[in-house]
């Protein structure tokens, strides 16, 4: 038991760490995707920041607002134009891994959760 413990505890602080950058994941892809949308229905970047922050208000509580960047649709949109956002959560921290790894001298690099999403122009 004394062995296998500590190694099951990892392993289940994994577990619960690759679970929340999954999540955090998730959460920057939907608010690339609410950016992408309204910058294809010819909002205003201010307009669409808003509705990326309003989409998915959990990254902010990362330590800070999420890094937004647009590209919009050509005045005259074409078949093939597109808009598109990306937004980065780059204030990602492992809660549990990162203090474990501390214990051996380590400190691991946190990745930084980003996302970029596209959409036809108008559609």
């Amino acid at each position: 038991m004394a062995i296998v413990l500590p190694l099951l505890l990892l392993i289940v602080a994994g577990i619960i760490d690759l679970g929340r950058l999954f999540f955090v994941q998730n959460m920057v892809t939907n608010a690339a995707r609410e950016g992408a949308r309204m910058k294809s229905l010819g909002y205003t970047d201010a307009q669409a920041t808003t509705r990326v922050t309003n989409a998915s208000p959990e990254l902010s509580d990362l330590g800070g607002a999420p890094t937004v960047t647009f590209v919009a649709c050509p005045v005259g949109p074409g078949p093939t134009s597109a808009a598109s956002a990306t937004v980065s959560a780059p204030l990602f921290e492992w809660l549990i891994l990162g203090e474990v790894a501390s214990l051996f001298g380590a400190t691991p690099s946190a990745p930084d959760p980003t996302a970029t999403a596209t959409m036809r122009c108008l559609g």
